[in-house]
């Protein structure tokens, strides 16, 4: 009888390997694993930005978004976004 870590070690290996075809081809699709901003960026740097007024925080994302989507319009960003608070 497998015990549960070996059980979990198993699912981990398979999600490793993608499928193949007949032809040998790789398919299938990628697996996405969410993960919180705290274990992104850490609970420290999430929690500090708890003091920031709406208004400071909107434009910092606002401003982020415009850099990195230069291209993008600011009323396309806005409708993504939502309006300034």
């Amino acid at each position: 009888m497998r015990k549960a870590g070996e059980i979990q070690r198993t699912k981990k290996e398979q999600k490793k390997k993608k499928r193949k075809n007949k032809a040998g081809e790789e398919y299938g699709m990628s697996v996405s694993i969410p993960l919180t901003p705290e274990a992104i960026w850490g609970y420290d740097k999430v929690t500090a930005a708890y003091n920031e007024e709406p208004g400071a925080s909107w434009d910092r994302i606002f401003r982020q978004v415009k850099k990195l989507c230069p291209a993008a319009e600011d009323e396309e960003v806005i409708k993504v976004i939502g309006k300034r608070p």
